[in-house]
């Protein structure tokens, strides 16, 4: 594994960047969340961040443990973790502006908050009107980036916002045009997860296909755990 290379080595900077967003899908793959812990954990040790600002390692280190807040069913963890670390991270440029860096960011804080709002932990009415807004401003944001991939992300969130607003009909809309945007935009998995979803939440022989499609799919990955995934890929819009 490149990880494990890189720290026999003693190649900090290399590890941290790979024990980000690509060690973390990785490892979620599996379900193996312990060990995920342990490698984000032991990369931000080997790394070090006292005392200096936040690099584009540290960065993917903070979406890593995002994700694997969101995946392990606290994502309003994942929101708080990212919400502490905003302005650190704005004043090293790795959040502004529209790209590649930015909009990871844009995707995980919506991805956090939308999963937050259909939480078996439903947060304090503040709190919720805070992911809500969340997640709306992280779907403005990614219509306005204009790929097919991104504008079927903000559909997702904006299926969660919906069935947290118990507008279920309007949910489903939203999620067929994700589901159409995301395959458009060859993102394979975020369009099984939200096919998946959309099979959950609808009725009759469609529902079902739905739900098989992407069980198939998202299985033929190795994913061992299939609703904690989806959840990752398609956050807030369980039933």
């Amino acid at each position: 594994m490149l990880i494990e290379q890189a720290a026999r080595r003693g190649r900090a900077w290399v590890r941290a960047f790979l024990s980000g967003n690509p060690g973390v899908t990785a490892w979620l793959r599996s379900d193996d969340v312990e060990g995920c812990d342990r490698m984000l954990g032991e990369a931000t040790r080997a790394f070090g961040s006292a005392g200096r600002p936040p690099t584009w390692p540290d960065y993917g280190l903070l979406i890593g443990r995002a994700m694997v807040d969101v995946y392990a069913g606290e994502p309003a963890r994942g929101f708080a973790r990212l919400e502490a670390q905003r302005h650190a991270y704005a004043r090293a440029r790795l959040t502004k502006g529209r790209g590649l860096r930015s909009l990871h960011y844009v995707i995980h804080r919506g991805g956090c908050a939308t999963s937050a709002l259909a939480s078996q932990r439903p947060g304090t009415s503040y709190q919720r009107a805070v992911w809500r807004e969340a997640a709306r401003h992280s779907a403005a944001l990614l219509r306005g980036a204009g790929s097919a991939a991104l504008l079927g992300m903000a559909e997702q969130f904006d299926a969660a916002v919906a069935l947290a607003d118990a507008q279920h009909e309007r949910a489903l809309g939203h999620l067929r045009a994700a589901v159409k945007l995301l395959d458009c935009g060859g993102a394979a998995a975020n369009a099984a997860a939200a096919r998946r979803r959309l099979g959950q939440l609808s009725r009759g022989t469609e529902g079902a296909s739905l739900l098989v499609a992407g069980d198939a799919w998202l299985s033929a990955q190795g994913i061992r755990n299939l609703d904690a995934m989806t959840e990752l890929l398609c956050p807030g819009c369980r039933v």
